[in-house]
């Protein structure tokens, strides 16, 4: 089961998928995709945003744990 996560303000939206999780930004009332970050080798599952909204802990099915610098 994945999860999905907002940032703590509220303007990004971290999807994970397979192999890739995609950030979504708040553009004028609508979501646009940003950036996609990919490195895990399974199914991500869960992410969970830093509380300055800096950086996104995401994990996998490969058991491992990464985390990222989201782009602002």
């Amino acid at each position: 089961m994945s999860s999905v996560a907002l940032s703590p303000d509220g303007h990004w939206l971290a999807v994970p998928g397979i192999n890739e999780i995609e950030i979504y930004a708040d553009r004028q009332g609508r979501l646009k995709k940003v950036q996609k970050l990919m490195g895990h080798s399974d199914r991500d599952d869960s992410v969970a945003f830093s509380p300055d909204g800096r950086r996104l802990a995401s994990s996998s099915n490969d058991e491992t744990i990464q985390i990222w610098e989201v782009e602002k």
